[in-house]
C-alpha cells in the first residue's frame, strides 16, 4: 500500500473531520473541551473494542499497545467530568485485515495531530503539561516511532488490497466525523 496514495485519497475526508472537532478553535473553553472529550469517548470505545476483536494474531500486539481509552477516561475524571456510559457510533462490518488497517490509519493518524492539540489546549485553557490532555499526548516521544511502525505495516499490504484500505479509511473518517458533529 502506498501510504502517500492513501493520504491523498482521504485528504478531503480528513479535512471534513477536522472541521467537526472544534479543539483548535480560539474560543474553546473548558466546558466545550469536556463535551468534545465525552463525545470522543464513544468513538474511541467502539473502535478499541472492535480492533481487539477483529485484529488477526499478527496485528493484535500492535492493537493492544495502542489502546488509549484509559487515557481519555483519566482526562475526563481529572477534569471532574463524568465518563459517558452510553453507546458510540456503529462501525461498518469490516472483516479483513486491510479494512482494519484502513480504519487504524485514521485512528492512529489522530494521535499525530494530538500532540499539537495538547499544546494548544494546555495554553488556551491554562492546564499544566499533561493535565486534561493525556489522551492527546498519547505516547509522547514514542508517537512518531509508533506511527512509522504502522506505516511499515501498511507498506506491506499488497497493491490489490489498496482500494480496500482506502475504502475503510474513508468509512472511518465518515464515522468519526459524523459522530463528532453531534457535539
Amino acid at each position: 500500500m502506498d501510504v502517500a496514495r492513501l493520504r491523498e485519497a482521504t485528504a478531503a475526508d480528513h479535512e471534513a473531520v477536522e472541521g467537526a472537532v472544534p479543539l483548535m478553535d480560539a474560543g474553546l473553553d473548558r466546558a466545550r473541551y469536556v463535551a468534545v472529550l465525552q463525545r470522543m469517548h464513544g468513538v474511541v470505545k467502539v473502535w478499541e473494542e472492535f480492533a481487539l476483536r477483529a485484529a488477526p494474531p499478527s496485528l493484535l500486539p500492535m492493537v493492544v499497545e495502542r489502546q488509549r481509552l484509559g487515557l481519555l477516561e483519566g482526562d475526563l475524571l481529572g477534569l471532574g467530568a463524568d465518563v459517558p456510559s452510553g453507546d458510540g457510533p456503529v462501525l461498518p462490518g469490516w472483516g479483513s485485515p486491510g479494512e482494519l488497517l484502513g480504519a487504524m490509519y485514521v485512528m492512529e493518524g489522530s494521535r499525530l495531530g494530538g500532540q499539537m492539540i495538547a499544546r494548544h489546549v494546555e495554553g488556551l485553557l491554562g492546564f499544566s503539561s499533561g493535565e486534561g490532555g493525556a489522551y492527546f499526548r498519547g505516547f509522547g516521544d514514542r508517537t512518531g516511532v509508533m506511527w512509522k511502525e504502522l506505516v511499515r505495516v501498511l507498506d506491506g499490504v499488497p497493491p490489490p488490497q489498496d482500494e480496500v484500505v482506502i475504502r475503510a479509511a474513508r468509512e472511518m473518517f465518515a464515522v468519526f466525523g459524523g459522530w463528532m458533529r453531534g457535539v
